[in-house]
Protein backbone atom coordinates (compact mmCIF):
# COMPACT_ATOMS: atom_id res chain seq x y z
CA UNK A 1 0.00 0.00 0.00
CA UNK A 2 1.26 3.46 -0.91
CA UNK A 3 1.15 6.13 1.73
CA UNK A 4 -1.01 9.23 1.30
CA UNK A 5 2.13 11.35 1.00
CA UNK A 6 3.36 9.22 -1.92
CA UNK A 7 -0.02 9.46 -3.65
CA UNK A 8 -0.06 13.22 -3.11
CA UNK A 9 3.45 13.53 -4.51
CA UNK A 10 2.43 11.69 -7.71
CA UNK A 11 -0.59 13.94 -8.14
CA UNK A 12 1.62 17.05 -8.00
CA UNK A 13 4.03 15.80 -10.68
CA UNK A 14 3.46 16.14 -14.45
CA UNK A 15 2.14 12.89 -15.98
CA UNK A 16 5.19 12.30 -18.15
CA UNK A 17 5.17 9.83 -21.04
CA UNK A 18 5.69 6.46 -19.35
CA UNK A 19 6.66 3.59 -21.65
CA UNK A 20 9.04 0.69 -21.09
CA UNK A 21 12.74 1.34 -21.72
CA UNK A 22 12.79 -1.44 -24.31
CA UNK A 23 9.91 0.18 -26.17
CA UNK A 24 11.63 3.57 -26.16
CA UNK A 25 14.89 2.16 -27.51
CA UNK A 26 13.46 -0.25 -30.11
CA UNK A 27 10.94 2.21 -31.55
CA UNK A 28 13.61 4.95 -31.63
CA UNK A 29 15.93 2.75 -33.67
CA UNK A 30 13.17 1.46 -35.94
CA UNK A 31 11.93 4.98 -36.66
CA UNK A 32 15.45 6.34 -37.33
CA UNK A 33 15.16 8.64 -34.31
CA UNK A 34 11.72 10.11 -35.05
CA UNK A 35 10.23 8.30 -32.04
CA UNK A 36 12.53 10.38 -29.84
CA UNK A 37 10.86 13.52 -31.21
CA UNK A 38 7.48 11.97 -30.41
CA UNK A 39 8.77 11.22 -26.88
CA UNK A 40 9.79 14.88 -26.48
CA UNK A 41 6.41 16.04 -27.76
CA UNK A 42 4.48 13.90 -25.26
CA UNK A 43 6.63 15.09 -22.37
CA UNK A 44 6.38 18.78 -23.29
CA UNK A 45 2.65 18.24 -23.62
CA UNK A 46 2.58 16.81 -20.08
CA UNK A 47 4.44 19.85 -18.74
CA UNK A 48 2.09 22.24 -20.54
CA UNK A 49 -1.04 20.47 -19.31
CA UNK A 50 0.25 20.28 -15.73
CA UNK A 51 1.26 23.97 -15.69
CA UNK A 52 3.64 23.75 -12.75
CA UNK A 53 4.62 27.35 -13.53
CA UNK A 54 2.47 30.15 -15.06
CA UNK A 55 4.81 30.35 -18.06
CA UNK A 56 4.07 26.69 -18.90
CA UNK A 57 0.78 27.78 -20.45
CA UNK A 58 2.80 29.37 -23.29
CA UNK A 59 4.59 26.14 -24.23
CA UNK A 60 4.03 24.86 -27.77
CA UNK A 61 4.93 21.13 -27.63
CA UNK A 62 4.87 20.65 -31.40
CA UNK A 63 7.43 23.36 -32.15
CA UNK A 64 9.64 22.36 -29.21
CA UNK A 65 9.79 18.78 -30.45
CA UNK A 66 10.11 19.42 -34.18
CA UNK A 67 11.56 22.54 -35.83
CA UNK A 68 13.28 23.85 -32.69
CA UNK A 69 13.89 20.57 -30.89
CA UNK A 70 17.67 21.08 -30.84
CA UNK A 71 17.19 24.18 -28.68
CA UNK A 72 14.76 22.48 -26.29
CA UNK A 73 16.37 19.05 -25.77
CA UNK A 74 18.46 20.00 -22.77
CA UNK A 75 15.79 22.23 -21.13
CA UNK A 76 13.35 19.27 -21.24
CA UNK A 77 15.82 16.88 -19.61
CA UNK A 78 16.83 19.55 -17.10
CA UNK A 79 13.19 20.09 -16.21
CA UNK A 80 12.80 16.38 -15.51
CA UNK A 81 15.89 16.39 -13.31
CA UNK A 82 14.57 19.38 -11.32
CA UNK A 83 11.07 17.96 -10.94
CA UNK A 84 12.31 14.61 -9.67
CA UNK A 85 15.18 16.06 -7.63
CA UNK A 86 17.80 14.21 -9.65
CA UNK A 87 20.21 16.99 -10.62
CA UNK A 88 23.19 14.67 -10.30
CA UNK A 89 26.40 14.15 -12.25
CA UNK A 90 25.08 10.99 -13.92
CA UNK A 91 21.83 12.52 -15.17
CA UNK A 92 23.58 15.73 -16.18
CA UNK A 93 26.19 13.80 -18.16
CA UNK A 94 23.49 11.78 -19.95
CA UNK A 95 21.60 14.98 -20.84
CA UNK A 96 24.71 16.75 -22.13
CA UNK A 97 25.87 13.74 -24.16
CA UNK A 98 22.43 13.22 -25.70
CA UNK A 99 22.18 16.90 -26.67
CA UNK A 100 25.70 16.87 -28.11
CA UNK A 101 24.97 13.62 -29.97
CA UNK A 102 21.93 15.15 -31.66
CA UNK A 103 24.05 18.06 -32.88
CA UNK A 104 26.68 15.64 -34.18
CA UNK A 105 24.09 13.68 -36.18
CA UNK A 106 23.29 16.84 -38.13
CA UNK A 107 26.91 17.90 -38.52
CA UNK A 108 28.55 14.53 -39.18
CA UNK A 109 29.42 13.86 -42.82
CA UNK A 110 30.18 10.23 -42.18
CA UNK A 111 27.77 7.32 -42.47
CA UNK A 112 29.54 5.25 -39.80
CA UNK A 113 29.47 8.10 -37.26
CA UNK A 114 25.77 8.68 -37.97
CA UNK A 115 25.02 4.95 -37.56
CA UNK A 116 26.83 4.75 -34.21
CA UNK A 117 25.06 7.86 -32.89
CA UNK A 118 21.70 6.56 -34.12
CA UNK A 119 22.16 3.37 -32.09
CA UNK A 120 23.69 4.95 -28.97
CA UNK A 121 21.64 8.16 -28.56
CA UNK A 122 18.40 6.48 -27.34
CA UNK A 123 20.38 4.69 -24.61
CA UNK A 124 21.11 8.08 -23.05
CA UNK A 125 17.37 8.69 -22.61
CA UNK A 126 16.81 5.46 -20.67
CA UNK A 127 17.83 6.88 -17.23
CA UNK A 128 15.16 9.57 -17.68
CA UNK A 129 12.61 6.98 -18.82
CA UNK A 130 13.28 4.85 -15.73
CA UNK A 131 12.82 7.97 -13.61
CA UNK A 132 9.48 8.70 -15.30
CA UNK A 133 8.31 5.10 -14.93
CA UNK A 134 9.05 5.16 -11.21
CA UNK A 135 6.42 7.91 -10.78
CA UNK A 136 3.88 7.09 -13.51
CA UNK A 137 1.91 4.01 -14.60
CA UNK A 138 3.64 2.49 -17.62
CA UNK A 139 1.53 2.44 -20.78
CA UNK A 140 1.14 -1.09 -22.10
CA UNK A 141 -0.70 -0.46 -25.37
CA UNK A 142 1.12 1.06 -28.34
CA UNK A 143 -0.87 4.03 -29.61
CA UNK A 144 -1.76 4.87 -33.21
CA UNK A 145 0.52 7.90 -32.99
CA UNK A 146 3.47 5.71 -32.09
CA UNK A 147 2.74 3.31 -34.94
CA UNK A 148 2.43 6.23 -37.37
CA UNK A 149 5.75 7.71 -36.21
CA UNK A 150 7.55 4.38 -36.66
CA UNK A 151 6.07 3.79 -40.13
CA UNK A 152 6.89 7.35 -41.18
CA UNK A 153 10.42 7.04 -39.84
CA UNK A 154 10.95 3.75 -41.66
CA UNK A 155 9.76 5.26 -44.94
CA UNK A 156 11.95 8.35 -44.59
CA UNK A 157 14.93 6.23 -43.56
CA UNK A 158 14.45 3.94 -46.56
CA UNK A 159 14.00 6.82 -48.99
CA UNK A 160 16.74 9.05 -47.56
CA UNK A 161 19.61 7.57 -49.64
CA UNK A 162 17.56 8.04 -52.80
CA UNK A 163 16.51 11.58 -51.85
CA UNK A 164 20.08 12.46 -50.87
CA UNK A 165 21.51 11.09 -54.12
CA UNK A 166 18.90 12.89 -56.25
CA UNK A 167 19.63 16.13 -54.40
CA UNK A 168 23.37 15.81 -55.04
CA UNK A 169 22.78 14.81 -58.68
CA UNK A 170 20.55 17.84 -59.13
CA UNK A 171 23.34 20.05 -57.77
CA UNK A 172 25.79 18.51 -60.25
CA UNK A 173 23.31 18.96 -63.10
CA UNK A 174 23.06 22.66 -62.24
CA UNK A 175 26.73 23.13 -63.18
CA UNK A 176 27.25 24.19 -66.77
CA UNK A 177 28.75 21.73 -69.27
CA UNK A 178 32.17 23.40 -69.24
CA UNK A 179 32.37 23.29 -65.43
CA UNK A 180 31.29 19.65 -65.34
CA UNK A 181 33.95 18.72 -67.88
CA UNK A 182 36.65 20.49 -65.87
CA UNK A 183 35.45 19.05 -62.57
CA UNK A 184 35.36 15.58 -64.09
CA UNK A 185 38.97 15.95 -65.23
CA UNK A 186 40.07 17.30 -61.84
CA UNK A 187 38.30 14.59 -59.84
CA UNK A 188 39.68 11.96 -62.20
CA UNK A 189 43.25 13.19 -61.78
CA UNK A 190 43.03 13.26 -57.99
CA UNK A 191 41.39 9.83 -57.88
CA UNK A 192 44.04 8.39 -60.22
CA UNK A 193 47.03 9.62 -58.23
CA UNK A 194 45.54 8.92 -54.79
CA UNK A 195 43.17 5.94 -54.80
CA UNK A 196 44.58 4.56 -58.05
CA UNK A 197 48.17 4.43 -56.82
CA UNK A 198 47.04 3.20 -53.39
CA UNK A 199 45.03 0.28 -54.77
CA UNK A 200 47.63 -0.67 -57.38
CA UNK A 201 50.36 -0.86 -54.71
CA UNK A 202 48.03 -2.57 -52.22
CA UNK A 203 47.67 -5.32 -54.82
CA UNK A 204 51.46 -5.72 -54.58
CA UNK A 205 51.25 -5.88 -50.79
CA UNK A 206 52.63 -2.39 -50.16
CA UNK A 207 50.82 0.52 -48.48
CA UNK A 208 51.46 4.14 -49.46
CA UNK A 209 50.89 5.94 -46.15
CA UNK A 210 53.70 8.46 -46.54
CA UNK A 211 52.87 9.06 -50.20
CA UNK A 212 49.20 9.80 -49.44
CA UNK A 213 50.10 12.21 -46.62
CA UNK A 214 52.49 14.06 -48.91
CA UNK A 215 49.94 14.13 -51.74
CA UNK A 216 47.23 15.57 -49.47
CA UNK A 217 49.64 18.27 -48.30
CA UNK A 218 50.74 19.03 -51.85
CA UNK A 219 47.13 19.44 -53.03
CA UNK A 220 45.81 21.36 -50.00
CA UNK A 221 45.40 24.61 -51.92
CA UNK A 222 43.77 22.98 -54.97
CA UNK A 223 41.37 20.92 -52.87
CA UNK A 224 40.45 24.04 -50.89
CA UNK A 225 39.57 25.95 -54.07
CA UNK A 226 37.55 23.02 -55.45
CA UNK A 227 35.76 22.54 -52.13
CA UNK A 228 34.73 26.21 -51.94
CA UNK A 229 33.36 26.14 -55.49
CA UNK A 230 31.40 22.93 -54.90
CA UNK A 231 30.08 24.16 -51.55
CA UNK A 232 28.06 26.79 -53.40
CA UNK A 233 26.19 23.88 -55.00
CA UNK A 234 25.78 22.11 -51.65
CA UNK A 235 28.32 19.41 -52.49
CA UNK A 236 31.46 18.07 -50.88
CA UNK A 237 34.37 16.96 -53.04
CA UNK A 238 33.89 13.31 -52.07
CA UNK A 239 30.19 13.47 -52.99
CA UNK A 240 31.04 15.01 -56.34
CA UNK A 241 33.64 12.33 -57.06
CA UNK A 242 31.18 9.54 -56.22
CA UNK A 243 28.61 11.01 -58.61
CA UNK A 244 30.94 11.85 -61.49
CA UNK A 245 33.17 8.78 -61.30
CA UNK A 246 31.20 5.56 -61.53
CA UNK A 247 32.74 2.18 -60.71
CA UNK A 248 33.64 1.51 -64.33
CA UNK A 249 35.52 4.79 -64.72
CA UNK A 250 37.31 4.24 -61.39
CA UNK A 251 38.40 0.76 -62.45
CA UNK A 252 39.72 2.06 -65.78
CA UNK A 253 41.82 4.62 -63.89
CA UNK A 254 43.17 1.99 -61.51
CA UNK A 255 44.05 -0.26 -64.44
CA UNK A 256 45.85 2.58 -66.21
CA UNK A 257 47.97 3.22 -63.11
CA UNK A 258 49.82 -0.04 -63.81
CA UNK A 259 51.42 1.69 -66.79
CA UNK A 260 52.44 4.58 -64.53
CA UNK A 261 54.07 2.20 -62.07
CA UNK A 262 55.93 0.50 -64.90
CA UNK A 263 57.31 3.84 -66.12
CA UNK A 264 58.34 4.80 -62.58
CA UNK A 265 59.94 1.37 -62.11
CA UNK A 266 62.02 1.80 -65.26
CA UNK A 267 63.05 5.31 -64.20
CA UNK A 268 64.22 4.04 -60.79
CA UNK A 269 66.15 1.17 -62.41
CA UNK A 270 67.92 3.47 -64.87
CA UNK A 271 68.70 5.88 -62.05
CA UNK A 272 70.14 3.05 -59.93
CA UNK A 273 72.33 1.92 -62.83
CA UNK A 274 73.48 5.44 -63.48
CA UNK A 275 74.32 6.03 -59.81
CA UNK A 276 76.25 2.77 -59.66
CA UNK A 277 78.23 3.65 -62.75
CA UNK A 278 76.89 0.68 -64.72
CA UNK A 279 75.05 2.91 -67.18
CA UNK A 280 76.81 5.50 -69.31
CA UNK A 281 75.26 8.99 -68.82
CA UNK A 282 74.38 9.24 -72.51
CA UNK A 283 72.82 5.75 -72.67
CA UNK A 284 69.20 5.85 -71.49
CA UNK A 285 67.94 2.99 -73.65
CA UNK A 286 66.00 0.24 -71.93
CA UNK A 287 67.33 -3.30 -72.09
CA UNK A 288 65.35 -6.42 -71.27
CA UNK A 289 67.95 -7.64 -68.79
CA UNK A 290 67.07 -4.71 -66.54
CA UNK A 291 63.60 -6.14 -65.83
CA UNK A 292 64.72 -8.32 -62.92
CA UNK A 293 66.52 -5.53 -61.09
CA UNK A 294 63.40 -4.09 -59.40
CA UNK A 295 59.95 -5.58 -58.75
CA UNK A 296 56.66 -3.64 -58.71
CA UNK A 297 56.43 -4.16 -54.94
CA UNK A 298 59.89 -2.67 -54.50
CA UNK A 299 58.86 0.16 -56.82
CA UNK A 300 55.90 0.89 -54.53
CA UNK A 301 58.25 0.92 -51.53
CA UNK A 302 60.43 3.48 -53.31
CA UNK A 303 57.35 5.55 -54.21
CA UNK A 304 56.41 5.71 -50.53
CA UNK A 305 59.98 6.53 -49.49
CA UNK A 306 60.39 9.21 -52.19
CA UNK A 307 56.86 10.62 -52.12
CA UNK A 308 57.68 14.27 -52.86
CA UNK A 309 59.90 13.31 -55.80
CA UNK A 310 57.23 10.99 -57.27
CA UNK A 311 54.54 13.67 -56.92
CA UNK A 312 56.73 16.06 -58.89
CA UNK A 313 57.65 13.31 -61.34
CA UNK A 314 53.99 12.57 -62.14
CA UNK A 315 53.25 16.26 -62.71
CA UNK A 316 49.85 16.10 -61.02
CA UNK A 317 49.93 19.71 -59.82
CA UNK A 318 50.74 20.98 -63.30
CA UNK A 319 47.97 18.84 -64.81
CA UNK A 320 45.48 20.05 -62.18
CA UNK A 321 46.31 23.72 -62.76
CA UNK A 322 45.47 23.27 -66.45
CA UNK A 323 41.86 22.52 -65.49
CA UNK A 324 41.68 24.65 -62.34
CA UNK A 325 41.78 27.80 -64.45
CA UNK A 326 38.55 26.66 -66.17
CA UNK A 327 36.53 26.10 -62.99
Amino acid sequence: MKSKSEEKEKMTLPPFFAVSCIRLYVLSVLSFGFYELYWMYKNWQAIKNHQEKPSDAGIYPFWRSSVFFMIWIFPLLWRMMKIYGKVTTGYMLAAVLYTFGCFLVFCADNALVTLVLWLIAPLLLLPFQRLINAHNPVLKKVSGGEIGIVIGGLLIGALYPVISYMSRWSAVSALDAHQKKSFFAVSGLIYRYSDGYTEACAAQGQSLDNYNRSLNQALTEEKGVIGRILKRSGLSFDEFMNIMLNDEVKQEMIDSVTEDLENIRKFFILQMLKDSGDLPPDDRNWKDEYNNLLSLKETCELIDQNADFVINFTGIKKSLNTFMNDL
